[in-house]
């Protein structure tokens, strides 16, 4: 900030100070003023004058002669006084409180080894503050700190010489804190400091000091000192100003002794007149140094007049020159022109090679979309080719009840061969039971011998006819285990003719499977090669590109399917890979899990919902560590990943770095052996082979990807064509193949149709040896049991364990011939099946013979489609070369259509278009020959035509330029002048309403005891004196203070401070010891009187200091009372 003027001294410059205050200094208001500084709102007082103050006489205020002033003033009370009295009583008789400050007062203050505290902290009210306490308590550091902090003087303080005087007694530094109250809309910066700006200042044992201002929370926002000024100036706080902070010396002195002098002195000092008064000197002063400034001006002009004319005369004799420049000019025009002749027929040229490209391409164009159209129609007729494709959910399901069908036989077929097994056991049991009944027969016929002659004619006959009973029941049984056999070896190739079947049926049916997987891959090929994307699911294209559109949580957007940024060196290596990367080339990566839901959406919503996702956050990290020797090939060395994040994938995944890759498996032994990979592949044999420390080893056969699977295109690349070509010859093997296992299948269902016939032939004849071997079994039972009637007792014996063999026999029998019924009804169970899945496999073969011919159709379709499609993009190809031809001419077009515009608008600026301009080498020709003659000219008269010309336009501008100057600093020093006239002015009627406000403040305050006494104030001769009538003084004349006793004087000169008070507009008031001098009855009147006027006044605090308590004295609300501490024995006295 600019260095403040000096204050005045004496009486003589209090009298020459009549004159005037300048912009950076406030000036006091009444008690609802507040200023204009820093674009605050600024509230004059209400002064009956006229924009620009005059005399009675229309002089100005500050001409007037020291008679006509005091004429004028008088004038001015008389006018002013009833009214400001009136003000005066209505405040009153209102009562009314003043407003409680929002900013500029204090609201604390702390003193840490500051004098005689150690540590203080005070809490003061907004408005008035009374410290109370006994001598020695350090009431008189209170002002003395809260002036230092807010940067006064220490030799203003009345206290020390020097800021180190300050710091308590044994103790290095010392600090003072103030708290200030900022709020409302005259706060100070509030957005950094808060409601409450706290101010440090630190002093040092060797006398510096540091300032610190921090806001409401403690933060430090600045150090500077001028900031602090900046603030004190803001919130109108005036340290320095004697009235705002009353020392104890100053009050004591004030109250007691001043002189009428230093009484004015305190006026003009405390309302800033003083100050005002000698920046406005400072101001005469610079408008006089520019008035002499501006009469130096005058023999400057002259020369520069004199140097215009110099010039003015060496441009005329250059001005036979100027008839040569002008033509110079003349050819440069046409120089221009014949340049814009030269770009416009270069223009010309560019267009018609730009008509022949557009015609060509319109041609291309036409083509191209003749093939769009045949390609458009080729696509509808693969669409309507594959319409015509047999309903899938129908094979599916007669597929199905095949497989049930089958499932079906084979469950029979094993309860038939348990049947089976069973008769086996019975032919051993009927075997047992035939030796038993041949041993028992040659018993019979011993003993029967024996017997001969005693019952031989009976017995014999009856022998004879059992005889011929049992002949014919061997025959019948022989009839019986012919058939029994016979049926038995056809069952046995009836079951071996529908192993067949089944054997071939399935052998067909793996066929078919492959010849759709190869049909399915060659369409999935097909369509690759239109769409390099297909192999990774559909529509892919608007999965990427919704990717791209969307924001992602993740550090970056996913990325996929993994499998574009994947390539394979050696093709030799794909099947294993395939089986390996397959599921991860076709995922999708995130870094964020936030993110999954959201791409899951998009993939849903795209017909891709079994695309896996996964999650793995961005980490490029060095997996060198990890890999084998260079030598040993791995998984990572035969592929090429573009994408780091998506090799950091597959490395985490599937270990790509550490997996050993080898043909066979003789050499991933030995691989793993010698490089200690503990995983690796052997790829012709499709085996993963795993290593353990221990040397232990387990192999597994890796799973082949399928000809339909969308793997089976991965690392194809551009030979597509050639991945069809070889399934399409596969193709051709494969379908001979099923071509003669459908032969097989019909041989073996012939074969089996005619083993079912004959079987059923046997079965019948069984049946009927069944039931004659029945009735021969019954009467053989019958002529035996006649014979054991007429035989003797041993013979009945014989006989008798006979006839319970045969019975055991017959049982056996009995239950042969139920297993042969029952075997007779699972096979007849047997038959409708296998009829039904002939049914079926014939109906599958009809559905696969109408698939494969329209497959063929739908290939054959497909095949015109992609060459229709290879011929659109060859001509899109050609098209886009033509098109970018064709926009490289355009290119050229508006290049020199550009160049012309240029060259012919700075054509245009040097003259009119010229028609039909001479060649460009004729003109510069001409201009040559100008421009060596201009050179010569020039070396003779020692510069060229331009810089003549230049030095004549500089001259002039420079006389225009100085003249302009020196003709607006003339104006400046008027307005100068008249501003500073009418601010002596305005200073003049401002001291004029401050001498009578402090007048009437002055009789309002001492009618407070019935006192009356004016102010008279002498300008002239700086002298301020009081004139006080007391009530017992009623019929006497006024009298100095000094003549009065001495609480009269007191109060009297206290009357006279809160008068003073009243026109300043500082919101802090301090004063020390104020009722020093005074007895009780004036003491109380006046604390009353300080009281209501600190509650009266307007935005406006109080602190007083007295050594005496306030005992008997009523105190307003508005009071606050801080009374210190009693001093420590010892402690010197403050």
């Amino acid at each position: 900030m600019a260095k403040r003027p000096r204050p005045v001294e004496d009486a003589s410059d209090a009298s020459n100070a009549q004159r005037l205050p300048s912009k950076r200094v406030r000036v006091a208001n009444d008690d609802n003023g507040r200023n204009a500084r820093n674009g605050k709102a600024h509230k004059t007082p209400k002064v009956s004058t006229p924009a620009t103050p005059r005399s009675e006489s229309g002089k100005r205020m500050w001409e007037l002669t020291p008679e006509e002033l005091e004429l004028e003033e008088e004038e001015f009370e008389r006018r002013e006084s009833e009214r400001m009295q009136a003000r005066i009583e209505q405040r009153r008789l209102n009562g009314s409180a003043g407003a409680v400050a929002d900013c500029g007062v204090i609201e604390s203050l702390e003193l840490k080894q500051f004098m005689c505290h150690g540590h203080l902290k005070l809490d003061f009210g907004p408005q008035c503050n009374f410290i109370i306490g006994h001598n020695g308590s350090g009431k008189s550091a209170v002002l003395s700190a809260l002036t230092i902090a807010l940067g006064g003087k220490a030799t203003s303080t009345g206290r020390g010489s020097g800021l180190k005087s300050f710091i308590r007694e044994g103790q290095s530094a010392a600090e003072v804190t103030v708290g200030i109250r900022n709020r409302g809309e005259d706060a100070f910066r509030p957005e950094v400091f808060g409601d409450t700006i706290n101010v440090t200042r630190t002093i040092l044992a060797q006398g510096a000091s540091t300032y610190k201002l921090q806001d409401a929370n403690g933060k430090v926002v600045s150090r500077k000192r001028a900031d602090l000024t900046a603030m004190c100036d803001h919130l109108n706080i005036q340290v320095d100003n004697p009235l705002t902070v009353l020392t104890q010396d100053a009050a004591r002195q004030f109250l007691s002794s001043s002189h009428p002098r230093d009484k004015y002195q305190f006026f003009m000092k405390g309302t800033l007149l003083t100050q005002l008064a000698h920046e406005y000197e400072l101001i005469d002063e610079k408008i006089a140094q520019a008035q002499r400034f501006a009469e130096g001006g005058k023999e400057t002009l002259a020369d520069l007049q004199q140097k215009r004319e110099a010039a003015n005369a060496r441009y005329a004799q250059a001005e036979r020159a100027r008839d040569m420049e002008r033509e110079k000019e003349q050819l440069g025009a046409e120089l221009a022109w014949a340049h814009v002749a030269g770009k416009q027929a270069e223009l010309n040229e560019v267009n018609q090679k730009l008509s022949k490209a557009q015609a060509h391409l319109r041609q291309v164009d036409q083509k191209l979309e003749e093939l769009r159209i045949q390609h458009g129609h080729a696509e509808g007729a693969v669409r309507a080719a594959e319409a015509e494709l047999p309903d899938q959910e129908e094979r599916a399901a007669l597929e199905e009840e095949k497989v049930q069908l089958n499932d079906e036989v084979k469950r029979i077929t094993r309860e038939i061969q348990e049947y089976k097994t069973e008769q086996k056991h019975m032919n051993r049991d009927l075997t047992s039971h035939n030796k038993r009944i041949a041993e028992l027969q040659g018993k019979i016929d011993a003993e029967a011998r024996k017997l001969q002659a005693e019952s031989q004619a009976t017995l014999s006959a009856i022998q004879a006819r059992i005889n011929a009973c049992k002949a014919k029941l061997s025959a019948a049984d022989d009839d019986f285990d012919e058939a029994r056999v016979a049926l038995e070896e056809y069952n046995a190739s009836k079951d071996e003719a529908e192993t067949r079947l089944q054997e071939s049926q399935g052998d067909a049916g793996k066929l078919r499977g492959q010849l759709k997987e190869l049909d399915e891959g060659i369409a999935r090929c097909q369509a690759q090669q239109l769409n390099s994307l297909a192999a990774y699911g559909s529509n892919i294209k608007s999965v990427i590109q919704a990717i791209r559109d969307e924001k992602w949580a993740g550090k970056s957007a996913p990325i996929g399917p993994l499998g574009l940024f994947v390539d394979l060196k050696e093709k030799r290596w794909a099947p294993p890979l395939k089986s390996m990367l397959g599921n991860t080339m076709m995922s999708f990566a995130v870094s964020d899990a936030r993110d999954r839901a959201k791409l899951k959406a998009i993939l849903n919503k795209t017909g891709n919902s079994r695309t896996s996702i996964i999650i793995a956050p961005i980490d490029i990290f060095d997996y060198s560590g990890g890999e084998p020797a260079e030598d040993v090939l791995t998984i990572l060395r035969v592929l090429k990943i573009s994408n780091p994040w998506a090799l950091r994938i597959f490395i985490n995944s599937h270990g790509i770095e550490r997996t050993g890759l080898a043909r066979t498996r003789v050499e991933v032994e030995a691989l793993l052996t010698i490089s200690g990979l503990g995983f690796a592949i052997a790829a012709d044999d499709m085996l993963s082979v795993r290593s353990w420390a221990d040397g232990g080893r387990y192999t597994q056969t890796m799973p082949i990807v399928p000809k339909n699977d969308p793997r089976q295109t991965l690392f194809a690349g551009n030979d597509l064509a050639g991945e069809i070509r070889r399934m399409k010859e596969e193709r051709v093997s494969v379908e001979k193949q099923y071509t003669i296992a459908t032969t097989t299948v019909k041989e073996a269902q012939s074969l089996l149709s005619d083993a079912t016939r004959h079987l059923q032939r046997l079965q019948q004849t069984e049946r009927q040896a069944k039931r004659a071997q029945n009735q021969l079994q019954s009467q053989l039972r019958a002529l035996i049991d006649e014979q054991a009637l007429a035989a003797p007792v041993s013979v009945a014996g014989f006989e008798q364990a006979k006839t319970e063999e045969e019975a055991r026999k017959a049982s056996v029998v009995q239950q042969f011939t139920d297993l042969v019924e029952r075997l007779g009804e699972k096979q007849a169970e047997l038959r409708p099946l296998g009829a039904r899945i002939g049914e079926i496999q014939q109906e599958l073969e009809i559905q696969d013979a109408e698939l494969t011919d329209i497959k063929a159709s739908v290939l054959e379709a497909t095949e015109a489609f992609m060459k229709l499609g290879k011929q659109v993009a060859a001509f899109e190809h050609k098209r886009e070369g033509e098109q970018e031809a064709l926009n490289t001419l355009l290119d050229a077009v508006q290049l020199r259509d550009e160049e012309l515009a240029t060259w012919t608008e700075k054509a245009e600026e040097i003259s009119p278009r010229i028609e039909n301009p001479r060649s460009v080498r004729a003109i510069e020709a001409k201009m040559q020959s100008l421009v060596n003659t201009l050179a010569q000219h020039q070396k003779e008269q020692g510069a060229s035509i331009e810089e003549i010309s230049r030095e004549l336009s500089d001259a002039e501008a420079e006389y225009k330029r100085v003249k302009k100057f020196y003709k607006d600093l003339n104006k400046l020093v008027q307005a100068a002048e008249a501003a500073l006239d009418e601010r002596r002015d305005k200073w003049c009627m401002f001291r004029m309403y401050m001498s009578l406000r402090c007048k009437m403040q002055f009789s309002y305050h001492l009618s407070c005891r019935a006192y009356y006494g004016k102010v008279s104030l002498k300008h002239s001769k700086g002298e301020l004196k009081l004139e006080v009538r007391t009530e017992d003084q009623a019929s006497t004349s006024m009298k100095d203070p000094k003549a009065l006793s001495g609480g009269e004087k007191s109060f009297s000169t206290i009357c006279f401070l809160l008068s003073l008070w009243d026109c300043i507009g500082c919101p802090v008031r301090c004063l020390d010891e104020f009722d020093v001098f005074m007895d009780a009855v004036n003491r109380k009147v006046t604390m009353r009187m300080i009281m209501e006027a600190a509650n009266e006044a307007d935005r406006k605090q109080y602190i007083l200091i007295s050594p005496q308590a306030l005992n008997g004295v009523k105190l307003l609300p508005s009071v606050k009372v801080l009374r210190m501490s009693d001093p420590e024995r010892g402690q010197d006295e403050q």
